[in-house]
């Protein structure tokens, strides 16, 4: 898997799960400095809605998705090739909230006690929303999670839900928890009960 400039404009769109941007603003820099003829442009959003974008064809010529279904998805759309896809990473799941509040969450049920108000979640769609659901699954607690659902647009907006005070508690990246200044790590969810979660990137072919 590369990038040729030959095959390319001397833009390239790029198109990244949120929970990446640091890493990929950092990749992406390093190529520019080692391909200068070569300018990419990153677009960062929730995995479901970038591959929505490309079924109904946005000039996007690389994706970066945070979950492997969405890459399937396209190619069995027939808008990546099979073989122009791999695993790039992985990631944990960990539950948070805002640094120096009263919340003592020590497990999933404690999601639903009478601390807990509001957590924070995307959509199944999305990919933190789909782990977080799986985890939530295995606990027995889906049910009781939706009642208080605060419904966000991507894994960012997320823990930015709690760092704003507009939910007690979210089920988070644990990349992204450690990103931020403002909330705190409430519960390490053990790796038994963890869902697989696999970043996947695919290569999209330049129209002929």
């Amino acid at each position: 898997f590369s990038i040729s400039s030959e095959a390319y404009s001397e833009e390239i769109v790029l198109a990244s799960a949120v929970s990446l941007r640091e890493p990929m603003e950092e990749i992406v820099s390093r190529f520019e400095v080692s391909h200068p003829d070569s300018e990419v442009r990153i677009v960062f959003g929730a995995s479901s809605t970038i591959a929505r974008q490309i079924e109904f064809g946005a000039p996007i010529e690389i994706f970066i998705s945070a979950d492997a279904r969405w890459v399937d998805y396209l190619v069995r759309l027939s808008r990546v090739d099979k073989s122009d896809t791999f695993p790039i990473g992985s990631n944990r799941l960990v539950v948070i909230n805002k640094k120096g509040a009263d919340l003592d969450i020590e497990s999933g049920s404690d999601l639903v006690s009478g601390e807990v108000e509001r957590v924070a979640l995307p959509p199944e769609s999305v990919p933190l929303g789909r782990y977080a659901r799986v985890w939530l699954d295995g606990q027995g607690l889906s049910g009781s999670i939706d009642s208080r659902a605060i419904v966000t647009e991507h894994a960012r907006a997320t823990t930015a839900a709690v760092e704003h005070g507009h939910a007690d508690a979210a089920i988070v990246y644990r990349t992204d928890a450690l990103g931020s200044s403002e909330v705190e790590i409430s519960f390490e969810i053990p790796a038994v009960d963890q869902p697989e979660i696999i970043y996947s990137a695919a290569l999209l072919r330049p129209a002929s």
